[in-house]
């Protein structure tokens, strides 16, 4: 249930009057969920804050309706209370901006927004002279009376002047230091009145889980290279050229964006430029029946036909009319470039010129992997998944051969015999495991951690058509054609719908 209420508080007049307040004398919040008839609450990465629209019952027409008397600059609180644990979540606090209404209609609209509007809204110019991230935002926020909230390790140290630029932007400027360092991506938003920092590639919306099954009820996917840099050239305060860093795999595969990066002298080259790639870029919607806690910024899995894995929200819109609440999110499944980066090419940076990308590279560059020859164990299996786990084929859409071997490399003979063949059909793998013995018909009982499954499709004459690797517990880890990535798809997955049939099982699992 979702409550919308007037904050009303004590004026500085009967403050002074009463330097002792008891709670029962404190002013009450004005409850107005009674004249509510929707909300839209909405958040946007690329936006400052979080706003909440509203229609309220209204009319003058009526002589024994009273209006709910709601102003400009008043301040709302947003809440739901969750029945069964009988506890009220305040989730968006604002102040109204706008108010607007048709003189035909029986309703008045009002926009609010939290306090990250007045930071977006207000220039400052202030030097950061050696002091943490963290300190820097909260030197920033300090002046607007805002607190801060939680916060993860932002101890990287910025130097920077905020010349005449909104105060989020320097909140963007002195976090754009941390990512430099560590490659992660960070988000502002406000809870409890408290401005929070939430580091992108953490955080995960927990114990739930979009299904076409279940809550899904429409999903569309695109991809752009539009954002794309697959160059980035630093260049000291001169001008002068001090080294590159580019991304061969989408150079050679879209052309050469070229962006480029003055060098800071208190900060590391490789790190600034590497923070500046960018790769192809896919987008995805989602309608769903809501969930508060799908708030941009925050990722969130997904089981559907072809969006398997974990998405990044970019943007949210939650409405919630006549007690149903419902969801629009718009996701992003965006790649670390960590793995796919190369020496800057240059003598100060003491770059290697035989360097090569590891073979897990995220970037899907291939290099040969040793045969290890372990027993496929469920310690070993895990530790070459979570390699494997995020990385991109080179073969992009054909890469479910290519990947799966990768994978199982690490613990099995067979596989990295394959992978280091460039072995990439579905036919070749299953005529080279049956060869050696290892290539049986499916049958569950069969399956161990490990092992590859072989599908095939009713629609289509032609057999072998996509294999991914079992993880023991009912789901799989393989590569998507949708978004061209490698994910775990969890506990159910290896049934990939009514289309598709697991044919063969070839046991890698064997060592």
């Amino acid at each position: 249930m979702f409550q919308l209420a007037k904050i009303n508080k004590q004026t500085a007049e009967s403050a002074a009057q009463n330097t002792e307040v008891n709670q029962a004398d404190k002013p009450q919040n004005t409850d107005l969920s009674a004249y509510v008839l929707s909300y839209t609450w909405s958040g946007d990465v690329e936006q400052a804050g979080r706003k909440l629209e509203f229609d309220l019952a209204y009319t003058t027409k009526d002589k024994d309706w009273t209006n709910a008397v709601l102003e400009l600059g008043d301040e709302v609180c947003f809440s739901y209370t969750d029945d069964a644990a009988r506890e009220m979540f305040p989730i968006f606090q604002g102040r109204i901006f706008s108010r607007s209404r048709d003189s035909e209609s029986y309703t008045m609209r009002f926009v609010a927004f939290d306090s990250i509007i007045y930071l977006a809204k207000s220039r400052i110019t202030r030097k950061y002279a050696n002091v943490t991230v963290a300190d820097a935002i909260r030197q920033t926020i300090h002046d607007f009376h805002i607190e801060a909230g939680t916060m993860p390790d932002l101890s990287v140290v910025c130097n920077f002047i905020a010349d005449d630029i909104s105060a989020t932007d320097a909140i963007k400027q002195a976090l754009s230091y941390q990512s430099a360092q560590d490659g992660k991506g960070y988000h502002i938003y406000m809870t409890d009145g408290k401005l929070n920092i939430v580091c992108t590639n953490d955080q995960v919306v927990e114990n739930f889980l979009i299904s076409d099954e279940t809550n899904l009820t429409g999903a569309s996917v695109s991809e752009s290279i539009e954002d794309m840099v697959s160059k980035v050239v630093v260049v000291d305060s001169a001008g002068q050229t001090k080294g590159e860093m580019p991304n061969d795999i989408d150079i050679e595969k879209f052309g050469t964006i070229q962006a480029i990066c003055k060098a800071d002298p208190k900060q590391d080259d490789a790190s600034q430029a590497r923070a500046m790639l960018k790769t192809v870029a896919h987008d995805m919607s989602v309608h769903t029946l809501g969930h508060i806690q799908c708030i941009a910024g925050f990722s969130v899995d997904i089981q559907e036909e072809q969006l398997k894995g974990r998405f990044f929200i970019k943007s949210d819109s939650h409405r919630v009319e006549g007690n149903k609440h419902t969801m629009d999110l718009n996701l992003v499944f965006h790649k670390l470039l960590d793995e796919q980066k190369q020496e800057l090419d240059s003598a100060s940076y003491n770059a290697n010129p035989d360097y090569v990308p590891p073979a897990t590279s995220s970037a899907g560059s291939r290099s040969g992997v040793s045969i290890n020859g372990n027993a496929a164990g469920g310690d070993v299996v895990d530790s070459c998944m979570e390699s494997f786990d995020g990385t991109v084929s080179p073969y992009g859409s054909e890469g479910c051969v290519d990947r799966a071997t990768l994978a199982a490399a690490g613990y099995s003979p067979f596989a990295a015999q394959e992978y280091n063949s460039n072995v990439k059909g579905c036919d070749q793998l299953r005529a080279d495991a049956e060869a050696q013995g290892l290539a049986i018909p499916y049958d569950p009982s069969q399956l161990e951690k490990g092992d590859i499954i072989m599908y095939n499709r009713y629609s289509k004459p032609d057999p072998n058509w996509h294999v991914v690797v079992y993880d023991g517990n009912g789901g799989c880890w393989g590569n998507s054609s949708n978004v061209y990535g490698c994910f775990h798809h969890y506990e159910g997955s290896i049934d990939m719908g009514s289309d598709y049939y697991p044919a063969t099982i070839i046991k890698t699992s064997r060592g």
